[in-house]
This record gives structure tokens, sequence and C-alpha cells, in this order.
């Protein structure tokens, strides 16, 4: 929180004492201005889940490294599109082919090559998300990187949220005015709308094994609100 002095000297809990300098808003002079920052916060219910799942091969040959990816990663898109996934919440999004050296006294020694193909699968139903780990990993998928719990529609929450932020920086300002026994304009002169984004928990990458599928618990994820927020007070 700021509260701009008219002596020039902007500071947190100071008070206006000169009467030749003013605030400035958009342009406009103002005398006696201060400045919060209010805070919004929902919590709610993941109903989303969009994880990335897929398949990493190993040969000493190329070709022979990318037929059986091939291969694995055409079994394990199938049988996650017969879950019931539509093949549109499916896509590919890395397809990486590399040599693989390892380093012996100070020299590399070619190893062979690495084929990873990587899917994202969005899933519309969080409980269903431990099948979809299941069924990939029997299907011979063998890794997975981020996990994201995700809500449908979070513009409905945040708008919640700005309310809230609106609410907190009203106190804030109104308890300030009251320490300082000033009295404070309930409209706001200039309110700006800070950048924020979704908390959302991720999992680590890690490698998976047929008898290792993860349960998946529902997740809530936290949406949250800023504002700043200009007050004249007398």
């Amino acid at each position: 929180m700021n509260i701009v002095n008219k002596s020039g000297f902007g500071g947190e809990g100071m008070i206006a004492r000169y009467p030749s300098d003013r605030g400035n808003v958009n342009g406009e002079a103002y005398r006696n201005v201060m400045v919060v920052e209010g805070d919004g916060e929902m919590i709610v219910d993941a109903d989303e889940i969009s994880l990335t799942i897929g398949v990493v091969t190993e040969d000493q040959d190329v070709l022979s490294a990318s037929e059986d990816n091939a291969r694995r990663s055409n079994q394990v898109l199938t049988a996650l599109m017969n879950t019931g996934i539509p093949s549109t919440q499916i896509e590919t999004i890395v397809y990486n082919v590399q040599p693989i050296y390892d380093y012996q006294n100070g020299q590399s020694v070619f190893r062979g090559f690495r084929v990873e193909h990587l899917f994202k699968v969005k899933i519309n139903d969080v409980k269903f998300a431990g099948l979809v780990y299941d069924t990939a990993i029997k299907n011979g998928a063998n890794i997975t990187r981020d996990l994201m719990f995700e809500v449908t529609n979070p513009s409905r929450y945040y708008l919640n949220g700005l309310a809230k932020a609106y609410e907190d920086a009203v106190r804030k300002a109104m308890t300030l005015s009251h320490i300082m026994k000033l009295q404070l304009s309930p409209v706001p002169l200039k309110i700006i709308e800070v950048v924020a984004r979704d908390v959302i928990p991720l999992y680590k990458t890690q490698m998976l094994q047929a008898s290792a599928a993860p349960p998946i618990q529902p997740q809530k994820v936290v949406i949250r609100a800023k504002l700043k927020i200009w007050f004249c007070y007398f």
C-alpha cells in the first residue's frame, strides 16, 4: 500500500502535508491520493485434466527406434480413443529423434538413438484420469510429464475474485483513513486490474511402468485476482 503525499515524499503510511503538490492520476492532479492493492481468491474444484503422456524408445539403429516408437505410439493412441476420448482431445506435442552419447574417460561414446513421442490428452472428468493412465501404460506408454488440473470456465470464478479484490482494497483504504482520522471518498479515482494467473498444481516428469499407474485424486484450483485502486481522502 502507498499513500501519495503532497510534499513529494511518496512513502507507505505518510500523509500529505503541503498544499502545493498533487497526486497525479491519468494526467490529472489530485490532492491527497491513497493507493491500495486488493487481492481476491477463489478456490474451486477442478473439473478437467490435461496430461502429457507418451512413448520413449532407444535403439542403436535409428530406423528400428523409430519403427518401434511408431508401433507403440499408435497402440497407445488407439487404446486412448477406445476409452471414449475424442481424437480432437489428443494431440502430438513432441516428436523428437536424437543421438545418445555416454561420456567415458573424457570422451563421448555413441550409444544409439532415442525417439520420443508425447501426446497431450484432455480429460473432461477428473475421476477418469487414473483409467487413462492405466490404459496408456498397459499399451506401451512409459513417460509422463505435466499433469494440470483446470476449470472449464474460469472466467466466471475470476469475476467473483475481482469483486473480492475490490472489497479487500476498500477495507484497506477505510482502515487507513480511520486510523489517520481522514474522510475517504467512496468513489475511486482510478482502478487498474493487475495481471494475475491461475495457480495450478503440476506433477513432475517420471518414467512409468505397467504396474505403476497412479491414482489421481481430484484437486482444487486457486483463481486469483488483483486490483490497484486510487482513492481521494480529505
